[in-house]
């Protein structure tokens, strides 16, 4: 087989994705079988030679990236369909984006948003969905911190297969 071709982002050559497909089998034969599309490239982060807080790299290459946020494209997130994000997330390539902030007080978005971005060569952070207040207001008992650690590790397990993944963020504008 020919070797795998990195992921890049669309600015800095081709996003490659290969579909993968694992069967689990026993003595009797196939038990189970999943098959997802992937994307192989690293990602990095680290600080400027100058002492600045931190920067990106893909694949061990420096990326500028040109950014927007991502709030909920419609505000009955459930009518939206796949072309919607075909679109949506066109425009922004048109625009010269390469990176999307997905805002923390929206929502995750739909396969489908990931899919594109990932087709698309657009990089994504995700936040959790901690949004507009002091950290201090958030409630410290064991039940909501329960439900914080498994609403991030949903967001985690659902996600952390794309090749557009750039990075996830705490929160946002949390002072």
């Amino acid at each position: 087989a020919p070797p795998l071709r990195r992921w890049w982002p669309w600015d800095q050559g081709e996003p490659r994705r290969y579909r993968l497909t694992v069967r689990l089998s026993d003595e009797r034969g196939p038990c189970d079988e999943k098959e997802i599309v992937v994307g192989v490239r690293t990602v990095a982060r680290e600080r400027f030679s100058t002492g600045q807080p931190w920067r990106f790299t893909v694949n061990d290459r420096h990326v500028f990236l040109r950014g927007a946020n991502w709030v909920p494209a419609d505000v009955l997130p459930g009518t939206l369909v796949p072309d919607d994000y075909v679109k949506l997330i066109g425009m922004a390539a048109d625009a010269g984006v390469n990176y999307l902030r997905v805002w923390g007080g929206g929502l995750r978005e739909k396969a489908a948003f990931y899919d594109e971005c990932d087709r698309r060569g657009i990089l994504v952070s995700q936040e959790f969905p901690l949004a507009c207040t002091f950290l201090d207001h958030y409630p410290r008992d064991a039940e909501y911190l329960a439900l914080l650690e498994g609403e991030a590790t949903g967001i985690v397990r659902c996600l952390r297969n794309h090749p557009s993944l750039l990075a996830w963020c705490g929160g946002n504008e949390i002072n």
